[in-house]
Parts: structure tokens; C-alpha cells; sequence
């Protein structure tokens, strides 16, 4: 149905997040002004020829995740006709902004500029992830979801040092305001850089930084007491994804094997079913995920991404579990 896509929420939209030029114009004041903005700016859109332009078949049709939204809920759709080319450019324009689900380390906003420009980093951030996720389930081949990976990963990185070299050039200016929306945006693409590792563990395989290569990268770039002065009066945060405690990590189970071994065993319980009639273990998908994800890190000590884990207890995907003398043999139960 869609011929061409004009624009949509990738890793790429941070790069108008962290342009020099850019960046000292967003002076966002207060919540409608960045919703504004965002609707003018990170809309979406894609080309349908005007035969395939019925507005309720579009819509039963799209993937709304595919574009960073959450549900058909969260949009205005604008319906442009083109009446010589033939085409449709169907627009879709955001309602609402979105608050990230998991917290990322920030320091205390100091104006309405600065606290403005959180909430619509958070907002990219989110819209970039509903992305990001929805790669997994509509990819089946693995050489394509590595190249995603690479292909991704590879932009923030080169991102996040682009712009902590400007931070370096700029801690000093008398524009604090400036200064520290690029703190925002440095600690925001640290978030996406471990995020996306997370998210593509099983796929991705060049190097891995950890949050506390990313950081030491971003206080080498600038002053330390000036980051210190930033995170002096902001409550500490523990399990952010960036200022990530090591006493923490210690305390979770970490699992030197492949991933899929660990949920196959937890699925296998699941699913054997003794001679009562009863599972070997009781319980939802959702627990599994939860448990796993709280309780266990992995080799290089990274959070499970609860995706893979969902993508692995999925019935119908056999070939996403372990195998041979990868699978851990469940043990005879009376």
C-alpha cells in the first residue's frame, strides 16, 4: 500500500537534537510549546497511490509502531491529495508527547528552557524505542536485524562524540542554558547507545561499550567538577541506564551463557507437564520477563532486554531457543 515514506522516527532524528546550530533555538517554553514544536517537526509521513487512498483501509493497515506511535490514539492523520502525480501523502501528526518509561540519570533542569528540553528529548527518546522494538517483531531474517543494528548503533555513536566535542568547546560559555541542553542531549545518546546494545545483544556483535565507558568518554570531554556541579542538587539515580551503580550490578546473577539458553529453560518448565497434569512451573509470560529482567545480567553485565525475552517465550518461535547441548536438560520430577 505505501509507495514512499517521506519522514519517520529513527536514531537519526537526534541529529537535529544535538546540531550546534539548532539546539540554541530550541527554546522551548513549557510543555504546549515543545508539543508544538514536535507536531511541526517529528510528524511522519508516507505516500499511497489514490486508488489505495481509503482512509479507514489506510489506517486498519498501518503499523503505527513502525513510525514511533503507540496506538492510533496518540495521532491526527491529514489526508493530502495529489491530483497530478495521482497519490495520497497521508501526514501523521502527533496528539500527545511521551514521557520515558525508564528513567534516565539527568541533572536538575535550571529554567523552564532547559526542563523544556528534557521532555522533548524524552519524548525522541521514547518515539525512537516504540521504533526500535517494533524491528524485532516484523523481522524475521537475522542478517537484516544485525545490519539495523550495526547501521544504527554506528550513528549514535558518531553523535555522541560530535556532540560531547562541542560540549568541550562550549563548557565554558557564559550561555549556561546552552551548556546544559548539551549535557541533556550527551546523557540522553549515552542512554541510546546502551539501549540499542541491549535491544540487539543477540544480533549485534562489534564492540560493546558499557555505561561506564560512555560516561568516562563524556567527562573527558568537559570539566568534572562542572558535571558534578550539574548532578549536585538532582536526586541520585540508581538503575537509569547511564549512571549505572556497580554494587548494583554485583548483586544481580550474572549469566555467562547465551541468553536464549537461560529463558529456554525458564519456557521448558513452563511447558512440561508433570503426571499430576500440572506445568513444572506456574506461571505468565510476563512474570518470566520480569524475573529475568530484575534478577539477571549478562556476560559483559547488561541488563536482559525483555523484548528477546518475550520474542523467545513466543510459542511459535522454536528457532529463537536454545538447541542441542545448548538447552539445559529440566530435571525427572515425580
Amino acid at each position: 500500500m505505501i509507495n514512499r515514506i517521506f519522514n519517520r522516527i529513527d536514531v537519526s532524528s537526534f541529529k537535529q537534537a544535538c546540531s550546534f546550530q539548532t539546539i540554541d533555538n530550541l527554546k522551548f517554553n513549557g510543555h504546549n510549546e515543545v508539543l508544538t514544536y514536535v507536531q511541526e517537526n517529528n510528524y511522519c509521513s508516507f505516500q499511497v497511490s489514490n486508488a489505495a487512498a481509503k482512509s479507514n483501509e489506510i489506517l486498519r493497515d498501518i503499523n503505527f509502531e513502525e513510525f514511533g506511535f503507540k496506538s492510533i490514539k496518540d495521532i491526527t492523520v491529514k489526508m493530502l491529495p495529489d491530483l497530478f502525480d495521482d497519490t495520497t501523502r497521508v501526514v501523521l501528526i502527533p496528539k500527545k508527547l511521551y514521557g520515558l518509561r525508564t528513567a534516565i540519570g539527568m541533572p536538575k533542569p535550571i529554567n523552564e528552557q532547559t526542563k523544556s528540553y528534557q521532555i522533548y528529548l524524552s519524548d525522541l527518546m521514547e518515539r525512537v524505542k516504540i521504533k526500535t522494538n517494533n524491528i524485532l517483531q516484523i523481522i524475521d531474517d537475522e542478517k537484516e536485524i544485525e545490519f539495523y543494528a550495526k547501521k544504527n548503533i554506528q550513528i549514535a555513536l558518531i553523535m555522541f562524540n560530535s556532540s560531547r566535542r562541542k560540549l568541550n568547546e562550549m563548557q565554558d560559555s557564559e550561555n549556561m542554558s546552552l551548556v546544559f541542553n548539551f549535557v541533556s542531549v550527551n546523557l540522553h545518546l549515552i542512554h541510546l547507545i546502551l539501549y540499542l546494545q541491549d535491544t540487539f545483544s543477540s544480533f549485534y556483535k562489534n564492540d560493546i561499550y558499557s555505561s561506564q565507558d560512555l560516561m568516562g568518554k563524556l567527562c573527558g570531554s568537559v570539566n568534572n567538577s562542572f558535571i558534578n556541579q550539574l548532578f549536585k542538587s538532582s536526586k541520585p539515580n540508581i538503575e537509569d541506564g547511564v549512571v549505572f551503580s556497580n554494587s548494583i550490578a554485583k548483586r544481580l546473577m550474572k549469566f555467562n551463557c547465551q541468553i536464549n539458553t537461560l529463558v529456554t529453560y525458564y519456557y521448558d518448565m513452563m511447558h512440561t507437564e508433570l503426571s499430576n497434569g500440572k506445568p513444572m512451573l506456574e506461571a505468565d509470560d510476563e512474570s518470566i520477563v520480569t524475573y529475568l529482567v530484575e534478577n539477571f545480567v549478562d556476560r559483559n553485565e547488561r541488563r536482559l532486554n525483555p523484548v528477546t525475552i518475550r520474542t523467545i517465550l513466543k510459542d511459535y518461535r522454536e528457532e529463537k531457543r536454545a538447541k542441542g547441548n545448548k538447552r539445559i536438560k529440566l530435571p525427572t520430577c515425580l
